[in-house]
């Protein structure tokens, strides 16, 4: 300060207190660190938030590649976990055997230890109602369209409802051995509790003890991302976020059936990108493309994968094919405008490192100035 003029001409003192403004986010906190294993057995790279803002888990995400290099030095496979994000890595890569096991993704189960209301005790009405449900859910996961629901019992609090929604390119038999082994995996990784839901990439399985029938719900959502970044984030923002604008308005074309479209486009000459939106087909087309459109606005086109799930609907795009490219899910519709892809990201605040971080980081955020 001392170096400056005694009176600097309004414009430029403006700017001047812009800057040093903009230096303040450096203050703000670091993730809550929960717990980090340097040995993790994973078979592929994997990041996820779950419920938070894109800002927050972006940033999370950011900060979890340098924390780890530090809790985990050397070229280990680690999974680190904070409240707000969880980064897992591998040095390995295991491809999807079909016809095995699905491809788990994330399953969102309540801390019964927190809890009394949403668990249920061993051999009560809840737990007889709730096996009944998954027998019903697996014996019914032949269905054509790749979704079903059920109900079993109809009192409070002993009422079980529960649906299942198989990717909407899936052979039925794909679709029937994804559920079927989602019935049995549920309770397993999560016992006693009343309201859950699990996501494999092939298929969604979920039950509560509230009903969750074409209702589209915007309180909770899953974020998961390849952490790798991709390398031109303003051309793929533009090419990923036109083609999602796009299935989404497609998949509401679908009828109660199936709502559900992908669709590819060139990021350079020799690579594509790959999208897919899908809702439950008991949603309205309103709610279907609500559903759709905050999903598209949560998404993350810094990375070389997003995936980003509610309740009811998903999307989800790839520098690869993740889906058979065959099955495009419904037709295009009419020419109609297309919403612009959402903007790179511009912002330069980061979560603050240690010490050895620090040097690096300064010099990104004048970088970016």
């Amino acid at each position: 300060m001392a170096n400056l003029p005694h009176k600097m001409p309004g414009k430029a003192l403006f700017v001047y207190s812009m800057c040093l403004l903009s230096l303040i986010p450096i203050i703000k906190a670091a993730p809550t660190f929960r717990s980090i294993d340097c040995n993790s057995t994973v078979p592929t790279d994997q990041a996820l938030c779950s419920g938070v803002t894109t800002d927050v888990c972006r940033d999370c995400l950011d900060y979890a590649k340098r924390d780890a290099v530090v809790r985990c030095p050397g070229s280990k496979p680690f999974s680190i976990v904070y409240d707000e994000c969880t980064v897992r890595n591998s040095t390995v890569s295991a491809p999807t055997i079909e016809g095995v096991d699905p491809t788990f993704s994330w399953i969102n189960c309540p801390n019964i230890t927190l809890t009394t209301t949403g668990t249920y005790a061993p051999n009560s009405t809840y737990e007889k109602n709730l096996a009944s449900l998954l027998s019903v859910l697996s014996s019914n996961s032949n269905a054509s369209n790749g979704f079903y629901n059920h109900t079993v019992g109809t009192s409070t609090p002993d009422g079980v409802y529960g649906l299942f929604l198989c990717r909407g390119d899936l052979t039925v038999s794909a679709c029937r051995d994804c559920v079927t082994y989602a019935s049995t995996d549920v309770v397993q990784q999560c016992p006693r509790a009343k309201q859950v839901m699990i996501w494999y990439d092939e298929c969604i399985l979920r039950y509560s003890n509230d009903s969750i029938f074409a209702v589209q719900e915007t309180r909770e959502w899953v974020i998961l991302v390849n952490p790798q970044n991709v390398t031109d984030e303003t051309r793929y923002s533009e090419v990923l976020g036109e083609v999602m604008n796009n299935i989404a308005a497609r998949a509401l074309s679908g009828d109660s059936r199936k709502k559900f479209a992908t669709g590819e486009a060139n990021f350079t000459s020799t690579q594509l990108v790959y999208g897919l939106a899908q809702c439950m087909p008991d949603l309205s087309n309103f709610d279907c493309d609500s559903c759709l459109r905050n999903s598209i606005s949560k998404f993350l086109y810094r990375y070389r994968g997003c995936r980003v799930y509610f309740p009811n609907c998903f999307v989800r795009g790839e520098l690869y094919p993740f889906y058979n490219l065959g099955v495009g899910g419904a037709p295009p519709p009419s020419p109609s405008p297309v919403l612009p892809p959402p903007p790179p990201s511009t912002n330069s605040t980061r979560w603050p490192g240690k010490t050895f971080f620090c040097k690096a980081w300064i010099w990104d955020i004048i970088l970016k100035f």
